[in-house]
């Protein structure tokens, strides 16, 4: 008799629209087309993360998170920078942005019971401090899987 082969446990998947229409109504912005704006900036976030992979010659890295995307790899005054970029908005609609997607982030954990949890693009994040907006970022290029592996770790593990 065969022994069973381990049952795969599937990685939650956070709903790209629905993060950032929570990002957006926990920010105080209720109209259609600034769920677009956090959509362009949570693709400029991780646009960020996958040009300092490559810039840093690597496929994959870890990190603790703070703000929910602010990592040693990549600056809040960068995360912010993007957000404005990306958005056209001021100072303190990226930071409102930034919250705004620091609470969504946890809203979804918590909803869910989630410890981990992939997003699309950033990677994988695995709940440090429920509810507090910390989480390890498991960081890989969309396309590492395909050539390979060297990941490292900003954790200093």
């Amino acid at each position: 008799m065969a022994a069973a082969a381990p049952a795969l446990i599937p990685i939650p998947q956070v709903e790209i629209r629905g993060l950032c229409k929570l990002a957006a109504a926990s920010a105080g912005k209720k109209e259609a087309w600034r769920i677009e704006q956090f959509r362009s900036a949570l693709g400029g976030i991780a646009n960020l993360y996958c040009h300092r992979a490559m810039s840093t010659d690597r496929s994959a890295f870890v990190a603790e998170t703070e703000f929910g995307f602010v990592t040693s790899e990549v600056s809040r005054d960068e995360i912010l920078a993007e957000i404005g970029h990306c958005t056209g908005a001021g100072t303190k609609v990226c930071e409102s942005i930034l919250k705004g997607f620091e609470h969504g982030l946890a809203q979804v954990f918590a909803e869910n019971g989630w410890q981990r949890a992939e997003i699309s693009g950033l990677g994988m994040f695995i709940a440090v401090e429920p509810g507090c907006g910390r989480y390890v970022l498991q960081y890989e290029l969309p396309l590492a899987r395909f050539f390979g592996n060297t990941a490292t770790s900003s954790l200093g593990a």
